[in-house]
């Protein structure tokens, strides 16, 4: 018998937890729904995003990464004045502050980021210490329908619903979503436990080729895909659902004529808190 099957024969789920922590894997079991996966989870365990001590995890991180450069790349051709650009699970504002480095937001742009109540919070609290009239925040996701630009940067894994079909019940959905940090393979979708330190988060992991596919169901086309070889995902115990690199997509609502030069969008109606 090898000797990890004798182990998980007898020891228990959290025997079997600790010992993967222990082993450095950030990530456990494979289960088939977000519900499933937080049903699983240690008892006295903190779950998800919506606390402070989670909401300060990434609160040092204002540099662009790996995969972030293709997203610039595609923002500076799709910005137009009076423009609004909602980033979904921005935390803090982290990426606003590291991409208006490198882009030049037009007249008119606004940037909203939309989170849970607690990183809204700290995101406002930054804000006051870092003022840039272009950034604001919203906990209601509906008040951003209108905005011509969605960003999901690491967020989409999170969810437990369905953001294409978000977008097709959406009143008035995105004309460019930019996808990126999307933990996504060839094999079978699934949800695992991800340990954030602080607390537990069932984290979705997709079938490429799926994303693709309901994103075009939604009415959008794949302009570009990039790998990102600087993340990865290993589920302990599961070696044949290992994401060896995770993935960003930019995709163009199917109704949006290619000619960049088309006159600029009425600007969305947002509420920003400040």
């Amino acid at each position: 018998m090898n000797p990890l099957s004798k182990v998980a024969r007898t020891h228990s789920f959290h025997q079997l937890y600790n010992l993967a922590l222990g082993m450095g894997s950030k990530f456990s079991g494979v289960y088939p729904s977000m519900d499933e996966a937080a049903k699983a989870a240690p008892p006295r365990r903190q779950m998800g995003y919506d606390n402070e001590e989670a909401a300060v995890i990434y609160r040092t991180h204002f540099e662009l990464r790996w995969g972030d450069y293709a997203v610039v790349y595609w923002l500076g051709s799709i910005l137009r004045p009076n423009v609004t650009l909602v980033d979904m699970g921005g935390n803090l504002g982290q990426t606003f502050y590291a991409f208006e480095k490198y882009l030049a937001f037009p007249e008119g742009f606004k940037w909203i980021v939309y989170d849970l109540p607690a990183s809204v919070k700290m995101g406002l609290e930054y804000e006051k210490q870092h003022p840039r009239a272009s950034l604001g925040f919203t906990g209601d996701l509906k008040q951003a329908c209108g905005a011509e630009i969605f960003l999901a940067s690491g967020i989409l894994q999170y969810l437990d619903w369905s953001f294409p079909q978000f977008l097709i019940d959406s009143a008035g959905p995105p004309e460019h979503v930019l996808v990126n940090k999307l933990p996504a393979y060839e094999g079978p979708g699934f949800v695992t436990l991800q340990d954030l330190g602080p607390s537990l988060c069932p984290y979705r992991i997709f079938n490429r080729r799926s994303v693709i596919d309901e994103m075009s169901n939604a009415g959008y086309e794949l302009i570009d895909t990039w790998a990102i070889g600087d993340l990865k995902c290993c589920v302990f115990f599961h070696p044949s659902r290992t994401v060896e690199q995770y993935y960003g997509m930019y995709f163009r609502r199917r109704s949006v004529q290619a000619d960049t030069d088309r006159a600029p969008a009425k600007p969305a109606s947002v509420e920003i808190i400040a």
